[in-house]
C-alpha cells in the first residue's frame, strides 16, 4: 500500500491551527526535534495540529492504520511504558463527537493542576502542553479509549496504542 509521511520541522511552530489531512492509505505523521520546533517549545509555543482523515486501528491488519512517530521529538529522553504518561496527556471524545485529543510536553513535566485544566477544557491547549494533536473522526472514530478499551492516561492505553503501532516512540 501507498504510504505518505508529513514531517513537522524546519518551519517553525504557528499559534494559530494548522491542519493536517491523511488522504486515504496508510500515513505517518513524524513530529521532529529540530532546532526550530525546539526553539519555538522553548519559547512556549502551543502548537495546534488538527489531524483528519487519520485511521487510529492496528497497522498489521488495516492497510488505512495511520502512525504518529514521536520517536524524534523525544529523542534523549529515555521514554519508557511507565514514563511516557508524562509527556502525553490523552482527553478522548471531545465534544461527544469522536474527536480525540493527544497533548505533548516534551520535557515530561505534566503536573496534576494542568491535567485537570487539559482535561476540563481541552479546546484551550496550553496548560504545560508544547503540541496539541487533536484528531478529528472524519475518517471513524477517533476515540483513543473506545479503540484502546482502556481509560485515558493508563500505561494500559498508552501500551495498546503502541502495540496497535498508531504510536512510535523509539
Amino acid at each position: 500500500s501507498w504510504a505518505r509521511r508529513c514531517v513537522i520541522r524546519d518551519r517553525g511552530l504557528s499559534e494559530g491551527v494548522e491542519s493536517i489531512r491523511g488522504n486515504g492509505g496508510s500515513d505517518t505523521l513524524v513530529l521532529t526535534a529540530d532546532d526550530t520546533v525546539a526553539n519555538d517549545i522553548a519559547d512556549n509555543s502551543n502548537a495546534h495540529f488538527r489531524i483528519r482523515d487519520f485511521v487510529i486501528d492496528d497497522v498489521t491488519t488495516n492497510s488505512e492504520a495511520d502512525v504518529l512517530d514521536i520517536s524524534d521529538l523525544l529523542n534523549g529522553f529515555n521514554i519508557t511504558n511507565e514514563n511516557l504518561g508524562g509527556h502525553l496527556h490523552i482527553v478522548s471524545n471531545v465534544f461527544d463527537n469522536n474527536t480525540s485529543v493527544i497533548f505533548i510536553d516534551r520535557d515530561g513535566e505534566f503536573n496534576d493542576e494542568e491535567r485537570v485544566a487539559l482535561t476540563a477544557d481541552p479546546s484551550r491547549g496550553g496548560q504545560g502542553a508544547d503540541l496539541y494533536l487533536e484528531f478529528q473522526g472524519q475518517a471513524g472514530t477517533n476515540n483513543l479509549a473506545e479503540i484502546t478499551g482502556f481509560a485515558d492516561n493508563t500505561s494500559d492505553q498508552l501500551q495498546s496504542l503502541i502495540d496497535l503501532g498508531f504510536l512510535d516512540i523509539v
